[in-house]
């Protein structure tokens, strides 16, 4: 198949923010830690994990606006997080996501992650039939 970059990365780095294979959109993961029109550090991130959930998947909203894909389109997505007992509060941010709970979820603690973050969520979105 096919591979198309649809999102590329925003600093020219060697890989792709998201990638089109036949009907499916690959998300590559992102911290919460950044501003999204700049790029730079935000500090109303530093040490709050619900805040850096929903800045992860507000980027992921922009990568699939760029598809014309939106959260609803998104079937799995992969949680990488710093401490496991943060679970509960990325939890309820994703429920404001998908109050279906219609996404499959892998969580996994890490100890590390490129620059200050304390969570990483990649994701795949599926093309509706046609598109």
């Amino acid at each position: 198949m096919q591979k198309q970059v649809i999102v590329p990365d925003e600093k020219g780095r060697s890989f792709a923010r998201s990638l089109r294979v036949g009907q499916f959109l690959f998300i590559s993961g992102m911290t919460g830690q950044w501003d999204l029109q700049t790029w730079e550090y935000d500090e109303r991130s530093k040490g709050d994990i619900s805040f850096q959930t929903r800045r992860s998947l507000e980027w992921m909203q922009q990568v699939l606006a760029a598809s014309g894909l939106t959260m609803d389109d998104v079937v799995n997505t992969n949680t990488y997080v710093r401490d496991i007992n943060d679970l509960p509060a990325i939890a309820e941010v994703k429920k404001e996501f998908w109050p279906e709970g219609d996404v499959t979820s892998t969580s996994v603690a890490v100890s590390g992650f490129v620059g200050a973050g304390d969570i990483e969520i990649n994701g795949i979105a599926v093309f509706p039939e046609g598109k």
